[in-house]
């Protein structure tokens, strides 16, 4: 009995010595402090902006015992990316490369914008780093060197383009799409989309209009494809581009064909896959307008009032063809009761005016649309 009372009694004493310790825990948790500022480095305004932003890519590495291991080289999605070159050494090389020569492009089309001295510099420096890209992947042997070889012919098109040099630009482009066509990476189609679009893009700026349609026309199926639903943002885009080419050349009838065949196309998508609908409404709107087609165009608005019904306003003043693209109609007593049903602003009526006699413009500033004829 005594030595139970003993093993009790140290038993208490334990619990009253962890009592207080546990007590004053709860009350003042160890909290850890705070981590020590450190103030950063200044930046050298006069340093390459690469320097500058100093991206974490080019300080990674792969320690040597580790390089010969392509286990993870083989991926082939792009959202893999980050992971991948962490792990396999040859697309490290290559991403890190590539970072190099995509912050010398910008450099360059930064020197044009600004009208620097560099301009010259920049662009030879960005051409050798793009033709030392194409030299270190060689013949590619995984999918995603495929994919850095075609985003390397995609940035040497952008820069030739910005340089308005459009025909090493096109030469870009179809490298890029000769790639992409069996390129195996799971989001193919995607970059294709893209893709024939710039092509189409510098065919026009070349003033080559058939090959541009021609090129259209081929890419169009890629919005029926197993990728359709997002091909669907670049296939939208490449048909606008080409309507308002025919616009502006006064093909109104081409241009009322290419709408009604992307309207049908999208008819039956669901709405989260109907890109640019709205948009090529209001191109459709901007013909019909033009045309005098009154009841034609109060039909069209409530398709595209019943589209945007309870997701956008109806007339935002911020829109980018509408309601100016009803400039010839706009004061037809039918449309006007229309657009006040609509509560279309004070600022949008009066943009409408404008439009009626400059034209339509982009965001950019630049004409997106010719002033609409007048009704007759």
């Amino acid at each position: 009995m005594r030595y139970i009372l003993s093993a009790l009694s140290l038993l208490n004493l334990a619990i009253s010595l962890v009592q207080p310790a546990t007590a004053q825990t709860r009350a003042a948790p160890n909290i850890s402090s705070a981590p020590v500022f450190v103030k950063p480095k200044p930046i050298d305004a006069d340093a390459p902006l690469i320097e500058q932003q100093r991206p974490e890519i080019l300080d990674l590495d792969i320690p040597a015992a580790k390089r010969a291991d392509l286990s993870t080289c083989r991926a082939d999605a792009t959202y893999q990316l980050n992971d991948v070159v962490k792990t396999c050494w040859p697309l490290l090389q290559t991403a890190k490369l590539f970072t190099r020569l995509d912050f010398a492009a910008y450099e360059t089309k930064e020197s044009l914008r600004r009208g620097r001295k560099d301009m010259a510099e920049n662009k030879t420096k960005a051409l050798a780093l793009a033709t030392e890209l194409v030299s270190l992947i060689g013949e590619p042997e995984f999918p995603l060197e495929h994919y850095y070889l075609m985003k390397s012919y995609e940035t040497k098109g952008h820069l030739h383009k910005a340089l308005g040099e459009f025909e090493m630009a096109l030469e870009a482009v179809d490298k890029r799409i000769a790639l992409l066509i069996d390129m195996p990476v799971y989001d193919m189609e995607f970059h294709l989309a893209f893709a024939q679009h710039n092509r189409s893009q510098y065919l026009l700026e070349l003033g080559r209009r058939t090959e541009a349609r021609q090129n259209f026309e081929a890419a169009f199926p890629l919005l029926f494809t197993a990728s359709g639903y997002k091909n669907g943002w670049p296939i939208s885009n490449h048909s606008e581009t080409i309507i308002i080419d025919a616009l502006r050349s006064g093909d109104e009838d081409y241009a009322l064909e290419a709408v009604n065949r992307y309207l049908t196309a999208t008819k039956n998508m669901e709405k989260g896959m109907q890109f640019g609908l709205i948009d090529h409404i209001d191109l459709k709107l901007y013909i019909l307008a033009g045309r005098g087609d009154v009841e034609e165009v109060i039909a069209l608005i409530d398709q595209r009032n019943a589209q945007n019904a309870g997701r956008y306003s109806l007339c935002p003043d911020s829109g980018r063809y509408f309601p100016y693209v009803l400039a010839p109609l706009h004061k037809n007593p039918k449309i006007a009761d229309k657009l006040s049903a609509m509560k279309c602003s004070a600022k949008s009526l009066a943009k409408v005016d404008d439009a009626a006699v400059k034209g339509i413009f982009d965001y950019d500033g630049t004409t997106q649309l010719l002033p609409p004829r007048s009704e007759p």
